[in-house]
């Protein structure tokens, strides 16, 4: 009934995690597990081509491919009528595709679920404010509701509705938010809390800095072709930024304070000055988008 899509690259850390929590879920329930690889680390493909069941099925695609293209490949690949998304470094709740499948009897063509962090993950650092950063808005501590978007690591779409919209807009990032706005315009996209999957972290600071750069980038980007307005070209947003900032900030706050429990709160208290400073990088990386045209691969 369900087909599950996993675009990979360089997983062989995490991906195995990913695969085992997914073939655990009932053969009635999981139809197919398809991962999109496009690794260049030989290790990957390696435990790929080692995993034996005939549910799962790779696509190597032999170069390095931006996940939103995998996830496509894999939606035009797939059987199932229902599309799973998942990522590579993430992991299922042992009643994720259960939880698919009921939400989706009530009616709701698309949704999207919780976040949760590893337990392993619970009181470190760099995964702690990640997970602030990135999914603060998408707990399995809040209600579920309608929303413009939820994260491309745990969200279902019936595959009617997603041929409809077009898929993933092929971006390196937001495109998570774009597709969730397409579905919203003709039909009501959910976040589902009872869907849940577990995040795994890198703990580099390196890579934490970067990609919250990145992400900031592309937050602008993802305004420019959604909104279309000129308050977001050339170097106007630079104006904003402050107040963008502010926002974002304040909005997470708001969502630590009133739906997390204590242990969370005083975890978020204790990493605010390493959480600014990734905050801080987002600027960053929205400050620069507003010096440059959008990459190549926004059309």
């Amino acid at each position: 009934m369900i087909s599950v899509i996993i675009p990979s690259y360089n997983s062989y850390k995490t991906i195995p995690r990913t695969i085992d929590s997914l073939l655990s879920q009932p053969e009635a329930y999981v139809q197919e597990i398809i991962v999109v690889d496009s690794s260049d680390d030989e290790k990957t493909a390696e435990y790929l081509r080692s995993c034996r069941s005939e549910r799962l099925r790779t696509v190597f695609l032999g170069q390095k491919t931006m996940p939103a293209i995998g996830r496509n490949i894999g939606a035009k690949e797939a059987k199932g009528q229902i599309l799973a998304f998942i990522d590579s470094d993430a992991y299922a709740a042992d009643d994720w595709a259960e939880q698919i499948l009921k939400v989706n009897e009530k009616g709701c063509r698309a949704a999207g679920g919780s976040i949760s962090l590893p337990p392993e993950q619970e009181n470190k650092g760099l995964a702690l404010v990640q997970y602030f950063l990135q999914f603060n808005e998408f707990s399995p501590y809040g209600l579920g509701r309608v929303a413009d978007f939820a994260p491309s690591c745990n969200l279902f779409c019936e595959r009617s509705l997603f041929e409809a919209v077009g898929g993933f807009p092929e971006i390196r990032a937001s495109e998570d938010v774009l597709f969730g706005l397409a579905v919203n315009r003709r039909e009501a996209f959910l976040f589902e809390p009872v869907i849940r999957v577990f995040h795994i972290f890198a703990e580099s600071s390196s890579r934490f800095f970067s990609n919250q750069r990145m992400l900031g980038e592309y937050i602008l980007i993802y305004r420019r072709m959604h909104f279309k307005k000129s308050i977001y070209s050339g170097i106007i947003p630079l104006f904003l930024l402050p107040g963008f900032t502010a926002v974002k900030f304040y909005k997470i706050c708001k969502r630590v304070f009133q739906t997390y429990p204590k242990p969370m709160i005083i975890s978020f208290l204790k990493t605010l000055p390493l959480f600014l400073a990734g905050l801080f990088f987002w600027a960053w990386g929205f400050a620069g988008a507003c010096f440059k045209p959008n990459p190549p691969d926004v059309k």
